[in-house]
């Protein structure tokens, strides 16, 4: 079927998707500048942070709104229970300009990121315009598996209620990887309407040095970035600092360990001041800096959903990869040729050591992984994906 042009799409995000800084933004960037291909976009940035950005890039039309000032919507249409973690995330000026948007923009498309704003799928509704669920993670598992985050059996099962609704109230479903359509499936039962949409990244934004410059494979940096107030991302932390980077700065004095990410923890500011060779940035404008001058990324994630964005920056920078299995979950990675995947402290460092003394090998995983992100993982090859769900859509 050929698409009829042009396509007016509303993403309705939970923060100011630019700068495209962590997984969330970067997904979020993504499918925007791809579907402006189709016709005019407009954003709707829910945020709990303040922002000071006025317009997007290329983007017709953006809209902000600060939560946390106005009163909140609590009462849910399942079963009258409420969930704190959706509830927080909608409040009634929200809707409002909502309403005022769908009134003025009349997007033929609304793409909802993620299942925590659920409570604006029925507003949209009414409207009569297509409703896309971009499930960056399958929320309920991903809750299930973090350890220490407040939730009760029965919050986690309206959780789960709510996410099962959502997938089943939408017109089609994204997920990231086929990994997350096998859960989904397992969790929820068979949905028709659940696509393959791959995290991707702009290849030819990323400075890939194809020879692999002698300084970066010479150097002893390593580099782990993310969104820190994410507790998976907070333990991979403890365990760089803790475990793996002093094991790692015995053998080698020059190390040094880089982490890159909005608002980092107390432990981590502390280590840093203790370790002159811990750099702890905070946010910063544009991580591409810091990748271009790591010779090592390290992923010693043990929980998470989706697939890791910041694999595939550092696979387009020329940066190897040691990752646990869990933080390259879903990717088309192999072990051995585009990354080494390592599960204990001690095969992490074992893999460090590795890429550190064999520039022959740095240089054979750098050049694999570069052919793997570009082909597979580029705006250009998960635009096609884009492109089959959303001739579906209109069939």
């Amino acid at each position: 079927m050929k698409i009829q042009y042009p396509i007016k799409t509303l993403f309705i995000v939970k923060e100011v998707p630019y700068p495209p800084i962590g997984g969330v933004c970067l997904r979020n960037w993504q499918n925007i500048n791809i579907m402006t291909e189709y016709g005019s976009v407009a954003v709707f940035a829910l945020d709990h942070k303040a922002s000071d950005v006025k317009q997007l890039p290329n983007i017709n039309a953006f809209y902000y709104h600060q939560l946390g000032n106005h009163p909140s919507i609590t009462s849910a249409n399942i079963d009258d229970l409420s969930c704190k973690y959706i509830d927080e995330n909608c409040d009634r000026q929200a809707i409002e300009i909502l309403k005022s948007i769908m009134v003025d923009f009349q997007p033929d498309i609304a793409i909802i990121e993620q299942l925590w704003l659920f409570r604006y799928i029925e507003v949209i509704k009414s409207y009569h315009c297509k409703i896309i669920l971009d499930e960056h993670n399958i929320e309920a598992d991903l809750l299930k598996q973090r350890e220490g985050i407040n939730i009760s059996e029965l919050e986690l099962a309206v959780v789960e209620r709510i996410e099962k609704e959502a997938i089943a109230q939408s017109d089609q479903v994204w997920l990231c990887s086929t990994s997350d359509q096998q859960l989904l499936t397992k969790k929820y039962g068979n949905f028709n309407h659940t696509y393959l949409v791959p995290n991707g990244i702009d290849v030819n934004s990323y400075n890939y040095n194809n020879n692999f410059n002698n300084n970066i494979c010479n150097n002893n940096k390593i580099i782990y970035s993310g969104y820190f107030p994410y507790e998976p991302n907070q333990i991979a932390a403890k365990l760089l600092i803790e475990k793996i980077f002093p094991e790692l700065q015995q053998q080698y004095p020059n190390a040094t360990l880089i982490l890159v990410g909005y608002n980092p923890s107390a432990f981590m500011l502390g280590a840093a001041r203790e370790n002159k060779s811990i750099i702890v940035t905070g946010t910063v404008p544009d991580v591409k800096p810091y990748f271009n001058q790591a010779s090592v990324m390290v992923v010693p994630l043990l929980q998470g959903g989706g697939t890791r964005l910041k694999i595939l920056e550092a696979f387009a920078s020329g940066c190897p990869v040691i990752s646990t299995t869990k933080g390259a979950e879903g990717l088309q990675a192999q072990n051995g040729e585009h990354l080494l995947l390592r599960d204990s402290i001690s095969d992490i460092i074992e893999g460090v050591d590795a890429v550190w003394s064999d520039s022959h090998l740095s240089q054979n995983l750098a050049q694999s992984a570069y052919n793997l992100v570009k082909t597979t993982y580029s705006w250009q090859a998960v635009a096609q994906n884009i492109e089959d769900a959303i001739k579906q859509l209109f069939l």
